[in-house]
């Protein structure tokens, strides 16, 4: 996981949201309304993505970049650009919002597909009795994820924490996309309720880390 602070600037925030606004013919929705999507395919919305990526991993090969309005929070998942990889991939967040209450959490849980999470969370359903606590933040922030019917724990907690990512403007974060990670549920929020999250959301491939 990586934390650039500080390294994206209001110009860069700017053009993000004009590309939006000049863009929006081609905007899509994802899954049941969770969110709304546009595709970032050229100009210097793109080349300031670029040029984030390739400070960390000047060999690479971008998958997707959007800008993405987000109206739910997002349950456990990996990011499925990672499936059957012949390279390191990974996912870049750049939050478009400035509240630390809206977070990433990321698990030390790899998986190879979303199927994958689902069968293990049908297994934690099946065992009678709890499980070791590996993290604490099912109740705190992940009430909007599987929790087990019978004794009430929490499938995230189960897991070991790798890391937390704040959104705070100017930030971002790169990880694995085939760590187990979720939004929190900051739909909770009282001054969020009814209301949409931006990110900019990336999966790239590192060229220099065959698998």
């Amino acid at each position: 996981m990586i934390v650039g602070e500080n390294k994206v600037t209001q110009s860069m925030v700017k053009c993000w949201r004009e590309y939006w606004k000049h863009n929006q013919k081609s905007l899509h929705t994802l899954g049941n309304n969770i969110a709304e999507r546009i595709i970032i395919k050229k100009g210097l919305a793109l080349e300031y993505i670029t040029n984030i990526i390739k400070e960390h991993f000047p060999n690479n090969k971008m998958d997707f970049a959007g800008m993405q309005r987000q109206s739910d929070a997002h349950e456990l998942h990996m990011d499925e650009t990672g499936t059957d990889r012949k390279f390191m991939t990974y996912t870049l967040l750049i939050p478009l919002e400035d509240d630390k209450r809206i977070k990433t959490i990321i698990y030390d849980s790899f998986a190879n597909t979303n199927e994958d999470i689902r069968n293990r969370m049908m297994e934690f359903g099946e065992i009678e009795q709890k499980l070791s606590f590996k993290s604490n933040l099912g109740a705190q922030e992940l009430s909007h994820t599987a929790k087990h019917y019978k004794t009430g724990q929490y499938y995230a907690d189960t897991l070991e924490l790798h890391g937390v990512f704040e959104y705070k403007l100017g930030n971002y974060v790169i990880f694995d996309t085939n760590l187990v990670h979720s939004s929190n549920n900051w739909t909770a929020l009282s001054e969020w309720q009814g209301k949409y999250k931006e990110i900019i959301q990336v999966h790239f491939q590192d060229l220099d880390q065959r698998l």
